[in-house]
């Protein structure tokens, strides 16, 4: 039997009531200051050692950190941004919010936005990107000449191998702590960036612009985008074991890949992927049966959703004729399995009979 993942632990029930009894040592609160309570503040200084980065600033949700990185940033009216063409909605409303135009961007064949499509698309002023699934961009995109936001909700860990985070190759980075990542903190997340500026900036605008200095260039206007002292301490707990919560994921993708049946086929993975998702390919015709084959025998699935632009939220940001033909490709083709939302380990003898089976002409 499959059961959903539970990522709360004894330990971190432990953690939240030890805070509760004992109270932050330094502030006394749960939430309210600018630069947040003594487990907020914990957690900023932790990241910026794990991932190498200048700067992190917690806020309430990782849609409320790429809000803050858009505003940071600059993005407006008269702006077009790049975004990819498969992703949750958020990577493309929050630019739209903005009142910035979009430019979709198509995807590689590993599902990532394609840094030679998008230089090959029109002008843009910004682009945002995803680690979809929990797989790393392509390296090529450190290089990009324009600012550069990774919204990196499903890849926290993911890595190039070589000391570089995916963090790392962009400008500003958003991580999600979201109920179904792999950090279970209900609903938060966290900014990462290397510029004191918009690290300036991005903190004034989660704090209702408040603590903007007079003269500063900073508008002041801001909103009230802060987390919780409780949040923080559920993410400090979980990323004590990140490293473990992450092997045993590339545990069980490795597991899921060698009872693939040889008509389906997993997503080539250049670099370190943070799997959020599993995912693999399997003839169009035969997707949406097979997705119906293995929900019948208990086994969670879905089939991958489609590229942005046919939302109705989108339409009108969408041209005639508008077409990204490998990500329309992607979403034909592709069944996930949700990693981090379900125990797949329970039952992977079960798994392995009814991929057979749904493989089976």
């Amino acid at each position: 039997m499959i059961a959903p993942r539970n990522l709360i632990t004894q330990d971190d029930i432990k953690a939240v009531i030890q805070f509760l009894e004992l109270g932050s040592p330094l502030s006394g609160y749960l939430a309210g200051n600018p630069w947040g309570g003594a487990a907020v503040q914990r957690l900023e200084e932790m990241w910026c050692t794990k991932f190498n980065r200048r700067h992190a600033i917690c806020c309430n949700s990782a849609t409320s950190g790429l809000l803050a990185a858009c505003v940071a940033v600059g993005v407006k009216s008269g702006m077009t941004v790049g975004v990819p063409a498969l992703s949750m909605s958020a990577t493309a409303a929050v630019p739209a919010f903005c009142g910035a135009s979009l430019q979709f961007l198509d995807s590689d064949l590993s599902g990532d936005i394609s840094y030679e499509a998008a230089m090959d698309r029109n002008p843009m002023e910004f682009v945002i990107g995803t680690t979809l699934w929990g797989y790393p961009l392509d390296y090529s995109w450190q290089s990009l000449n324009v600012p550069f936001i990774l919204d990196n909700a499903q890849g926290i860990l993911s890595n190039y191998g070589d000391g570089t985070w995916s963090e790392n190759i962009a400008h500003i980075c958003v991580t999600s702590f979201n109920v179904h990542k792999q950090v279970n903190a209900g609903e938060m997340g966290i900014i990462s960036c290397d510029d004191d500026r918009l690290a300036r900036d991005m903190r004034i605008f989660i704090n209702h612009g408040e603590n903007a200095n007079v003269g500063h260039r900073y508008p002041g206007i801001g909103l009230n985008l802060r987390p919780t002292e409780i949040s923080a301490v559920l993410a400090l707990s979980q990323m004590a074991r990140i490293d473990q919560t992450i092997g045993n994921l590339n545990w069980l993708a490795r597991q899921l890949t060698d009872a693939l049946p040889p008509q389906f086929e997993p997503f080539y993975q250049k670099y370190n992927s943070a799997r959020y998702c599993y995912t693999f390919q399997v003839d169009p015709e035969k997707r949406d049966a097979i997705v119906k084959s293995l929900l019948a025998d208990g086994v969670p699935c879905s089939a991958m959703y489609k590229p942005l632009y046919h939302l109705p939220a989108f339409y009108d940001q969408t041209r005639p004729g508008w077409n990204c033909e490998i990500a329309e490709q992607i979403s034909a083709t592709t069944i996930v399995f949700e990693l981090c939302a379900w125990r797949y380990e329970d039952d992977l003898i079960n798994i392995g009979y009814a991929l057979k089976k749904a493989a089976a002409p």
